[in-house]
């Protein structure tokens, strides 16, 4: 199998985490709610306050500021950008209950999502699946899922599971679907999603080191969830993660972010994310800007 041309598909983001219980899941629905259906016409970046880090230039500190429209002459719009998630594998829940692609819709909205297998026990996917007697996840079902969407969808979400080299089935990885899904030489790349304390800097390096290690483009750092009064090391590490992995911080969410309001969620989630980053995810490829 080889991945699909720039020019016959949408751009495909893998997203992944250092551990389980970093926030991948609403950090995917933010994703999805940032560039579906548009992106406010003005907004103020207003990640969390770093409070005394040193912050990338794009990301600046905002101190209660409200993002508020300017008059002026109206601009068109751009048709809205068309966002799928795929989830390969869900473990953890029973088959009528509701799984991580159901938090996304509800703090999302309306966007196409795709579960290809489903095991009980909150698990490792290889491990829940033997435990349970099931087939183990196939690789091909996966990546001609995450094909299919994205020949249908300006933005495509993979969300992983657990850890990057985490089984999903006999030996695949997300990396072995984001290496058969992601188009090289694009805007394609693996999210990485960190948690903000002790502990950040050696899982964020070692997750970058085998993204690279595959020859995949790192596409840049999210922390799943920053609080209201960060100790000294969450501080410092908003500041060390680019300088240790050579990748950018794109995105912060805030602590309690899936416990909003959806539409409160979907209003503010473009403001947590950098500007510049979040503007080429929104721009539709031109393989799918005729397409309604």
């Amino acid at each position: 199998m080889s991945a699909p041309t720039p020019s016959t598909r949408g751009r495909v983001l893998a997203v992944t985490g250092t551990s389980t219980d970093v926030g991948k899941t609403v950090v995917t629905a933010a994703l999805a709610a940032a560039t579906h259906p548009s992106l406010p016409d003005t907004r103020t970046p207003s990640l969390p306050e770093v409070r005394g880090a040193a912050t990338h230039p794009s990301l600046p500190e905002v101190r209660g500021a409200i993002a508020t429209s300017h008059e002026g002459p109206a601009t068109p719009q751009p048709r809205a950008t068309t966002v799928a998630v795929c989830k390969p594998v869900q473990t953890g829940v029973a088959p009528t209950e509701p799984g991580d692609l159901a938090e996304v819709s509800r703090l999302a909205g309306e966007v196409t999502t795709v579960e290809s297998y489903r095991y009980p026990e909150p698990l490792a996917p290889d491990t829940a699946a033997r435990r349970a007697g099931m087939p183990l996840a196939d690789p091909a079902v996966i990546v001609r899922a995450v094909d299919d969407l994205a020949s249908t969808h300006d933005l495509t979400l993979v969300e992983g599971a657990g850890g990057v080299l985490v089984r999903l089935g006999e030996s695949a990885t997300i990396l072995d679907i984001a290496a058969e899904t992601l188009a090289p030489g694009t805007d394609d790349g693996v999210v990485i999603v960190v948690v903000p304390g002790l502990g950040a800097l050696n899982h964020a390096e070692l997750t970058v080191n085998a993204v690279r290690a595959r020859g995949l483009r790192p596409a840049g750092l999210v922390i799943g969830w920053w609080p209201e009064e960060p100790d000294l090391a969450m501080r410092c590490n908003r500041s060390d993660l680019p300088r240790i992995t050579g990748v950018p911080v794109v995105g912060v969410l805030p602590a309690g972010a899936a416990a909003l309001d959806p539409a409160e969620f979907r209003r503010i989630a473009p403001t947590w994310f950098d500007p510049d980053w979040l503007a080429t995810l929104a721009d539709q490829p031109a393989s799918l800007a005729s397409t309604s």
